[in-house]
């Protein structure tokens, strides 16, 4: 996409500003962990989001899991979302069917499943006790390994939890699927 998936320009502004809106929406409290670069550039942006955590842009995605897990341990919630940031944020009603449980929980459209991933605090923290044991990097698991075995997988009737904006095609399809939905 030519840069940081966060600053990428979707329907005329910043993409952090489209999925800021829509976590709003939803009533989520976001705690946004971004690249040192992605970062600096929030920093100076009117209305970025107040929780910002930088993590290693090279590390798999399982420690920015864990970067974002270790930021809210004060906090001690009763659970926590994960998003990728080239995921759309979907629906109110998807992130309220996937709350309320002990056992990980993941939305599905048509069978296929997406994000964001439900976990409960417990699990949460069993993740940063599994990246303590972990050598390298390189080394890290997937969120859909660990979780897989006790993972409750929930059909939801928002097509957006199973898109990737990695193209501007991907943009366009995200773009559509948001007009049908209004």
């Amino acid at each position: 996409m030519g840069g940081p998936k966060a600053l990428m320009s979707v329907a005329g502004e910043p993409w952090w500003r489209v999925q800021s809106r829509r976590l709003a929406e939803a009533g989520i409290e976001a705690t946004w962990v971004v690249s040192p670069a992605v970062l600096r550039v929030l920093c100076d942006q009117t209305g970025a989001p107040s929780s910002l955590v930088a993590a290693d842009p090279d590390a798999p995605m399982f420690a920015s899991v864990i970067a974002g897990v270790q930021a809210l341990a004060d906090t001690r919630p009763n659970g926590l979302f994960v998003l990728p940031v080239d995921t759309p944020a979907p629906a109110r009603r998807v992130w309220s069917v996937l709350l309320g449980s002990d056992r990980p929980r993941v939305p599905a459209w048509r069978g296929r499943s997406g994000h964001p991933v439900f976990l409960p605090w417990s699990i949460a923290e069993e993740l940063v006790r599994l990246a303590a044991n972990q050598g390298h990097a390189a080394d890290a698991p997937r969120l859909d390994h660990v979780i897989g075995p006790t993972a409750e997988v929930i059909e939801v009737d928002d097509p957006t939890v199973c898109m990737n904006l990695n193209t501007p095609s991907d943009i366009d399809q995200y773009l559509t699927s948001l007009r049908r939905a209004e």
